[in-house]
């Protein structure tokens, strides 16, 4: 006779076996509303230069899951003292920290609605805790940085976070950019509390170094490469002049969620105006929606759409200059004029086919939830105090400029 207590377990690659307990975790991971990561890209285009960076948000939600329970772990055998209840509301805050990501993630985002992701998460999380009755409403409070108890959020999302710790890993290992590995054993074993504040043992300084430094290197490798900007931002042009076309009437066999997206862009202020019917269009839609209105698009006879999305389906990627200073005036023009010459497209369409922009990081803030340091004799101090680590505090800056080759 199967034993019900067994936990669920998933086989991760990273990690090996992950287990979740049967119970309000499991039941979290079985909704709908979870189901919808494992169709979710966690890298959005970056497939088109990493071709086995395919893996899912589903994927990356266990994993920081599974980073939290070793941290919490950690933190009990040295003494910190938690409750079941703030175990089991941290795992589900880290469990559902993405539930707001839309198609092929950040790609999309503000775009098909114009709110930030860990709005929609939070939203989501309100949902789910109306069906749970209030079953999450520890785990909301800490998500939300309102529990007494400011270390479980910090681990949740901070500049040590677990979900940091994760997608670094996992990035790495599906794109196989190797500078993206970190040591995420050995940072979860010396992290502590202090005043209920997260906080590192000294002898991790060199660990979280080169934590930074991977977070910074993966960014302009993969994150930022200019490949997966190039991409994505065709995939946004496409969706606007989709979006433009629809309002003017057009229809395509696209899904129904998706067209209800199209039809109006609704605002933050309009979101939670009357958030239900607006995340029931949401949670219908997924990576495959954008997959089938690509293939729908390409054969439209608007010269914008088609090439857009046809360029989308076949790799036929814009071309992409990058600078670190921003593209003058007489350099658009130049390449506006040649694109009008080769294409036939008029001026208002040329921001269709022609566009500039900027991508910046900062891989660690010294002024915002900046990371404590106990030294040897249990003095806390910021991580910007050690003057042998060299940490990335600096603004980096790339200015873009896209277009079709000519």
């Amino acid at each position: 006779m199967t034993n019900k207590a067994y936990p669920k377990l998933f086989n991760d690659p990273l990690y090996g076996l992950i287990e979740l307990p049967k119970g309000l975790l499991l039941d979290l991971v079985e909704h709908p509303y979870y189901q919808r990561l494992r169709r979710i890209g966690q890298l959005g285009w970056a497939h088109y230069v990493y071709p086995g960076a395919t893996h899912s948000r589903f994927s990356h939600c266990l994993g920081a899951y599974y980073l939290m329970r070793k941290a919490l772990g950690h933190l009990e055998r040295k003494g910190v003292e938690l409750s079941e209840a703030e175990i089991e509301a941290c795992s589900a805050a880290i469990l559902l920290h993405d539930l707001g990501h839309g198609p092929f993630s950040h790609s999309l985002e503000h775009e098909l609605l114009d709110i930030a992701h860990e709005e929609i998460s939070l939203a989501l999380m309100l949902s789910l805790n109306e069906q749970l009755d209030g079953r999450l409403d520890l785990a909301i409070s800490i998500f939300k940085g309102e529990y007494k108890r400011p270390f479980l959020q910090q681990l949740v999302s901070g500049q040590l976070d677990m979900d940091r710790m994760d997608y670094l890993n996992r990035d790495s290992f599906y794109t196989g950019v190797a500078d993206g590995i970190v040591s995420y054993d050995r940072l979860c074993q010396l992290l502590t509390v202090v005043d209920e504040q997260l906080v590192l043992e000294q002898k991790a300084i060199y660990s979280i170094e080169r934590f930074l430094m991977a977070r910074r290197l993966m960014y302009w490798q993969v994150y930022l490469h200019k490949n997966s900007i190039s991409t994505s931002q065709q995939c946004l042009k496409m969706m606007q002049r989709a979006r433009q076309l629809k309002q003017q009437g057009k229809n395509w066999p696209i899904s129904s969620a998706l067209a209800f997206f199209l039809e109006h862009k609704r605002s933050k202020a309009e979101f939670w105006a009357n958030p239900k019917p607006i995340l029931a269009q949401f949670n219908q839609l997924d990576d495959s929606d954008i997959y089938q209105a690509i293939k729908c698009f390409a054969q439209d006879d608007d010269f914008v759409l088609s090439f857009l999305a046809k360029g989308l389906l076949n790799r036929q990627l814009f071309k992409i200059e990058l600078q670190n200073q921003a593209f003058g005036p007489e350099q658009l023009a130049e390449i506006g004029e040649e694109l009008l010459k080769k294409y036939p497209i008029g001026p208002e369409e040329l921001p269709f086919l022609l566009y500039q922009g900027q991508q910046e990081l900062k891989a660690y803030t010294v002024k915002q939830k900046a990371i404590l340091v106990q030294n040897k004799a249990n003095q806390l101090l910021p991580l910007s105090a050690w003057p042998e680590l060299e940490l990335p505090t600096k603004v980096l800056r790339k200015y873009y400029l896209s277009y079709p080759k000519l």
